[in-house]
């Protein structure tokens, strides 16, 4: 695919189970030159929390800002027991075993990335 002078090169890693992943491996750059997105990072669980309580808190004051309800959760999460957060942290281990999964499996980025192009030096006239 093309869009100007940029190139993208779309890679579909396959998952443990032999079906694509979510997020392809991309490589984008221009004129011979690329570098790799790598998978997306894992989630604290901390931010598991927030992302799941974050629209009943929006429900219950509608104004708040983004500042006032990660603050308010944040709070909120360092008051939980630990049995109360031990299924966010439960889920953060998952995620982090798929990112580390997902990193093993992406190829180096000496080994993705084509020789850049000579670029030939114009001459004044």
């Amino acid at each position: 695919m093309r869009q100007g002078t940029l190139e993208i090169f779309v890679q579909t890693p396959k998952g443990s189970d032999g079906q694509p992943t979510k997020r392809p491996s991309v490589l984008v750059g221009h004129k011979g030159t690329h570098r790799l997105i790598t998978p997306k990072k894992a989630m604290s669980a901390l931010c598991i929390f927030i992302k799941e309580k974050k629209a009943i808190y929006l429900k219950e004051h509608p104004l708040a800002k983004t500042k006032e309800v990660n603050q308010a959760l944040t709070e909120i999460w360092k008051s939980l027991s630990s049995e109360d957060k031990q299924p966010f942290e439960d889920k953060a281990n998952h995620d982090r075993q798929r990112y580390l999964s997902q990193i093993k499996d992406q190829p180096k980025s000496s080994e993705s990335q084509p020789a850049p192009e000579q670029r030939k030096k114009k001459k004044k006239i």
